[in-house]
């Protein structure tokens, strides 16, 4: 009986060396694409995970960005609701001046599309004549005396209280303080009066802001008087030689010049 013979045995031994050189070329072969395959998955992941970083990134900074444009959002919000308020709280008179004798304001003050306003009492053409008749017989000194000032008045058939008191301010304001600039210089919130010449509007910084006034100076000679006045307060020597004035007074630093034909009348108060 004939030996069987299987698949293995067909190869003899003188093809062994060829076969070894087969398997030497597979493995050759299979290194590089081995090396490639590797490459290209991380490569790939390299490619993947930038990509997502890059993402990552993306949606942080514009997580950012929405929180910073939600902050100044609400800061504007909150500076428009600031804003509002403090046009509201503006328009509302404020009192600057009460009588002695009845405790009411007899000025006030407010804003009013973007003007200062000061509102003094309104004299009838009655009361504008008996202040005339008034004044001559009135000094610095008397028109502080309230029985004083009852006194004349009743000599000149003034007796209503409300009268009384309206006449009784305008003399106190141009007997002894200031005349008109009287109220801004009383008012607390106002750190800076500018007047650039005769007629023009006061300017006042008001809480921060400039704004012009409902006051001006109708002329040279009225701004030289309310100068005269400041230089009389303290003392210093004020004529045509000594135009300029640089003082202190209640708490105001003032600066001006007087006016002639060439040269306008000007003046700036700055609260110290």
């Amino acid at each position: 009986m004939d030996e069987p013979q299987f698949l293995v045995n067909e190869f003899e031994e003188k093809d062994l060396p060829e076969l070894n050189n087969v398997m030497s070329v597979l493995k050759v072969v299979e290194k590089p694409w081995v090396d490639r395959s590797v490459f290209l998955r991380d490569f790939m992941n390299n490619v993947f995970s930038a990509y997502v970083n890059q993402k990552y990134s993306e949606v942080k900074d514009r997580e950012g960005l929405k929180q910073e444009l939600e902050k100044k959002k609400f800061e504007l919000v909150k500076k428009v609701e600031e804003l509002k308020k403090q046009e509201q709280e503006a328009k509302i008179e404020k009192p600057i001046v009460f009588s002695k004798v009845t405790g009411k304001s007899l000025v006030s003050s407010n804003v009013e599309n973007g003007v200062f306003l000061i509102k003094e009492p309104e004299l009838t053409v009655d009361e504008i004549k008996l202040m005339s008749l008034l004044k001559p017989s009135l000094t610095s000194d008397s028109v502080t005396d309230v029985e004083m000032v009852k006194k004349v008045a009743a000599e000149a058939g003034v007796t209503s209280a409300e009268s009384l008191d309206k006449m009784r301010y305008y003399l106190v304001r141009d007997f002894t303080r200031f005349g008109k600039l009287s109220a801004l210089i009383e008012n607390k919130e106002i750190s800076e009066i500018l007047c650039e010449g005769a007629a023009l509007p006061l300017k006042v910084n008001y809480q921060g802001n400039e704004l012009p006034s409902n006051v001006s100076l109708k002329d040279n000679a009225e701004i030289n008087y309310f100068l005269q006045v400041v230089a009389q307060k303290t003392n210093t020597m004020l004529n045509a030689e000594n135009s300029l004035l640089n003082v202190s007074l209640e708490g105001w630093t003032i600066h001006g010049n007087l006016g002639n034909e060439v040269l306008p009348a000007k003046f700036v108060m700055v609260r110290e």
